[in-house]
């Protein structure tokens, strides 16, 4: 293991005893939820739609990638909701042994445990397939903290870095955070495989990072 996995390691290992300080205080609050409401509907404010699906799934409405927050995450699923029942297609991950497969979410259907260790919960219904993000026009991903030179840590599994190079170019990708986990930049070591994120959404606000390659 190289010195970058084992500082990755380490501050993960951190950031999760952190989280779970935070949810034995109850510090994913309603506030926390309705700021996160509205923080992510700015983020649609002006959203362009990309290329179709060749299903014509998205049937003209902008597609956006989400992800079912654990207890310990920020508190996302009435943001989630809010923009589902505006009209929005998200898109869920679902785990499967080629990586993250996708699944559309229309703010109701129920979600379900994942046959996978480790995983958390997926919406029931049809998968688009590993590729689908290549339809998103904004995705919002898991995050244990972010840099503000746009590097991202994950959970260590790989599975979003290599689920993001489907993206297309133009498309806005954030992490969501809680406040205290947005570093400053050079707080997080990047490897060549770790994808750069354009900003960081959190309770306290929107974070633009300066990402470089």
């Amino acid at each position: 293991m190289d010195a970058s996995s084992e500082e990755k390691n380490r501050l993960r290992s951190s950031i999760r005893a952190r989280r779970r300080e935070l949810l034995a205080q109850g510090s994913a609050d309603t506030a926390s939820a309705s700021a996160l409401r509205t923080h992510l509907a700015r983020l649609t404010v002006g959203l362009e739609i990309g290329s179709q699906d060749p299903n014509q799934a998205s049937g003209g409405q902008a597609v956006i990638a989400a992800f079912h927050p654990t207890a310990a995450e920020p508190p996302l699923l009435a943001a989630w909701e809010d923009l589902a029942f505006s009209g929005f297609i998200l898109l869920f991950p679902a785990f499967s042994p080629q990586g993250l497969d996708w699944v559309p979410w229309d703010g109701s259907t129920d979600f379900l445990p994942s046959a996978a260790k480790g995983f958390g919960l997926e919406p029931a219904g049809e998968r688009m397939g590993v590729d689908a993000l290549q339809y998103a026009d904004l995705v919002i991903a898991p995050a244990l903290a972010v840099s503000e030179d746009g590097t991202r840590l994950g959970q260590g599994g790989g599975y979003y870095d290599r689920a993001l190079l489907h993206c297309r170019p133009q498309t806005p990708i954030f992490a969501a955070v809680h406040p205290h986990e947005v570093l400053a930049a050079g707080e997080l070591p990047r490897c060549a495989h770790d994808f750069p994120v354009d900003g960081a959404v959190t309770a306290a606000g929107i974070t633009l990072c300066g990402a470089s390659g």
